[in-house]
This record gives C-alpha cells, sequence and structure tokens, in this order.
C-alpha cells in the first residue's frame, strides 16, 4: 500500500470520527444516554480486497464474497450497530464505526462479513470527544492547583 493511500484512510478515518462526534443526528436516529450505557466506539478500516484476473473471476468474487459482503455492512446498519462507515471512492475497501460492549464482539462482528478472510483489518478503538475532554479539563485543573 502506497504512503498516498495510507493517508487517504487515515484521513478518513478522522472525519467519520469527527462526523459522528460532532454530527451524530446526521447519521443515526437520535439515541437516549441508557443505549450506550457500557458500549464503546470502534473505527475498522478493511484494505486490500483482491484483485481480478479474469470475467469469470470478477463474476465469482462479486457474487460469493462482495455483494454478500455490502449486504452484511447494510444490515449492521440496519440493526444499528454500524453507526456510520462507506467505500474511499476509488478503492477496495471500507471504513465504518462500530458500537459493540467487547472487543469479542467487533471482532465476530467483522468475522461475520464474507471478505474477512480476503482483506487487511485494523480496528481502533475511539475515545468520545466528551471523554476526552473531562480528562483534559481535570488535566489543566490539576496543573492549576500545581502551579499555585
Amino acid at each position: 500500500m502506497s504512503l498516498r493511500q495510507k493517508l487517504a484512510y487515515i484521513a478518513l478515518g478522522i472525519v467519520l470520527v469527527l462526523a459522528w462526534q460532532l454530527l451524530p443526528n446526521l447519521f443515526t436516529n437520535t439515541v437516549t444516554a441508557d443505549q450506550h450505557e457500557n458500549k464503546s466506539e470502534y473505527l475498522v478500516m478493511a484494505t486490500g480486497a483482491p484483485g481480478f484476473e479474469s470475467p469469470e473471476q470478477v463474476v465469482q468474487l462479486l457474487e460469493t464474497y462482495v455483494i454478500p459482503s455490502f449486504e452484511r455492512l447494510i444490515q449492521l446498519r440496519k440493526d444499528g450497530k454500524i453507526l456510520a462507515g462507506g467505500l474511499p471512492v476509488g478503492d477496495r475497501a471500507f471504513a465504518f464505526i462500530v458500537e459493540a460492549s467487547s472487543n469479542a464482539e467487533v471482532d465476530q462482528l467483522c468475522q461475520s462479513i464474507p471478505l474477512w478472510g480476503m482483506m487487511d483489518w485494523k480496528v481502533t478503538p475511539l475515545h468520545s470527544v466528551e471523554g476526552r475532554m473531562a480528562q483534559e479539563k481535570e488535566a489543566v485543573k490539576m496543573l492549576k492547583e500545581s502551579m499555585k
């Protein structure tokens, strides 16, 4: 994978995270605080989908793996497991944000996608903006107290 592709994936991930944190109603229905209890968000990026050598292989791969993977992703979105995501334009890859109660749940979700064994996966646990802001405020408070 080229440096340009890696940077594009990083940028896509950052955009998805910021969009989800700053504009949550753009991607999902309003959710109560109780529904998010004990759940974390994860940025999932899948890259390196297989290429094709012949028209017959294109048809077989699309029918057997690609289209069923898209169907699975759509169902996971409808079920509320995938909060936001999509495919980088012009690339055989996808990225999405998952809400789950454990790392094992995210692992199982990824393995349920037919292309799972054919792609390279990167799963990054996300820290909420609210949680990080609370940490930073506490750090500022402690620093101010230590400067007295």
